[in-house]
């Protein structure tokens, strides 16, 4: 899904929504992984910490927030296998970070992280999505969605 797709999603909930946060911050990701992908230098290592510091913080509050929704619902494998993923995310940030960030090994890595994050993202929308929304009224989405950015904030 691209960027704008995941924004016209998030339009279709309240302000504050954890689903509508969670949508744009997708859009939020894809944007920070092409503006590292269409940079080069100090730009392109600029934009590798600040898209590596959002999607830690955001996969933090995912963790607190979100999987224990997903798990209470009674899918804890979804559950566990989003965290899998979150997992290997991590460990193919730590490897890039030690890479020259021009370099062709970083260029490879970086796009097989890319498709990556990509297909987390959309695993998440797929499936946890729908189940959070079912879970949940909107009135407690929101509650959540407070909940999701507080917890991403003091990550």
């Amino acid at each position: 899904m691209s960027a704008q797709d995941d924004r016209a999603h998030a339009d279709k909930y309240a302000e504050g929504d954890l689903l509508a946060v969670l949508y744009r911050q997708h859009a939020d990701i894809t944007e920070a992984l092409d503006r590292v992908s269409d940079s080069k230098g100090e730009d392109r290592s600029t934009n590798f910490a600040a898209a590596k510091s959002f999607m830690t913080r955001h996969e933090a509050a995912e963790q607190k927030i979100v999987r224990p929704i997903v798990e209470q619902a009674g899918n804890a494998n979804e559950a566990a296998e989003r965290n899998a993923e979150e997992f290997q995310a991590d460990q193919a940030i730590a490897a890039l970070s030690a890479l020259d960030v021009d370099s062709d090994e970083f260029d490879t890595q970086f796009a097989t992280f890319k498709q990556a994050v990509t297909d987390h993202a959309e695993a998440e929308e797929t499936n946890e999505f729908p189940i959070i929304e079912k879970a949940h009224s909107e009135e407690q989405r929101i509650a959540l969605g407070q909940q999701f950015l507080q917890a991403q904030a003091g990550s």
